[in-house]
């Protein structure tokens, strides 16, 4: 990821480091911005506390919504278990594992952040065909 991030963003200084350990001091940036990681960070609400610990003013996460409330990659996880497997299935379901509302709140509350403003967004991915559609997932 870094790779790419730098080959389109060369102007941009990328750092690698652990989401639990951030390599910045306290208060080193006004927001920090987090889209669709969450769910992979092995200690969720560690990551959450670093991101809170490196921004003056404000965390911004975004994450993919419940599994069950998308239909259609509801229908390709099915997809997913019938041709390859409950494993391919629980793969694809990663990446939809924090998408609760209830257990967001739980995981910003334990790392001492608070919610100042909560949005959920209902849309649909369209692509013209599956080869398309997986290319760019």
């Amino acid at each position: 990821m870094l790779a790419v991030a730098r080959r389109l963003r060369p102007d941009l200084r990328w750092e690698l480091g652990d989401a639990t350990r951030l390599p910045f001091g306290d208060a080193s940036f006004d927001a920090v911005i987090s889209q669709a990681a969450l769910m992979f960070f092995g200690d969720r609400v560690a990551a959450l506390r670093e991101m809170g610990r490196v921004a003056r003013r404000v965390v911004v996460v975004q994450v993919p919504g419940r599994l069950a409330g998308s239909a259609g990659y509801l229908a390709l996880a099915d997809v997913l278990a019938r041709h390859a497997g409950d494993a391919a299935r629980d793969l694809l379901g990663a990446y939809f594992a924090v998408g609760e509302p209830a257990l967001l709140h739980d995981l910003f509350e334990r790392a001492g952040l608070r919610i100042a403003r909560f949005e959920s967004w209902v849309g649909a991915t369209r692509s013209p065909d599956l080869d398309t559609f997986l290319q760019h997932s």
